[in-house]
């Protein structure tokens, strides 16, 4: 899935560029509904918990709350595996980008099929979500973390997170 407002599209894919190149997608699913490994450095380090896979949509608490499909700001091609956090660590912390394509908002798909604008609250997360898009990220193994908790934003995604 390629949202049109993703600029990404004019820029040549690459699999191994993390930013600021092109894309062939804007959306990712989020990683315990597709269980993604995150490569770093090399090596295969799993970046959440097993305690929140699901594999049938009757594990998902409150569906229509609970988003698995994110807008993302991935540039490695093909969005290499899946919208990667771990929201067991103890800060305002998110491992891969969000994107901020719609004027500071992102389009979430929920369980229980229905899609929806976020409009993201804290200049923090537009920043960095923005220059992430313009080529800043320094690629695997980089976490963003909030300078000023609590960031609304990711207090939302942490709570609407899929995870049963």
């Amino acid at each position: 899935m390629h949202c049109p407002s993703d600029p990404r599209h004019l820029k040549t894919p690459s699999m191994a560029g993390y930013s600021g190149e092109g894309a062939y997608r804007s959306y990712s699913i989020i990683h315990n509904a597709g269980a993604a490994n995150e490569w770093i450095g090399g090596t295969t380090k799993v970046a959440f918990t097993n305690k929140y896979i699901c594999k049938k949509q009757s594990e998902i608490k409150n569906p229509g709350s609970k988003y698995f499909i994110v807008e993302e700001a991935d540039g490695r091609g093909y969005n290499m595996g899946s919208w990667v956090t771990n929201w067991d660590t103890p800060g305002d912390d998110l491992i891969d980008p969000i994107s901020v394509f719609h004027n500071g908002r992102s389009t979430l798909g929920f369980a229980d099929g229905h899609a929806q604008r976020y409009v993201w609250q804290d200049k923090d997360t537009i920043k960095y979500a923005a220059d992430i898009l313009s080529g800043a990220w320094p690629g695997p193994g980089y976490h963003y973390t909030d300078p000023n908790p609590p960031n609304p934003d990711i207090q939302y995604l942490k709570r609407n997170f899929m995870h049963n």
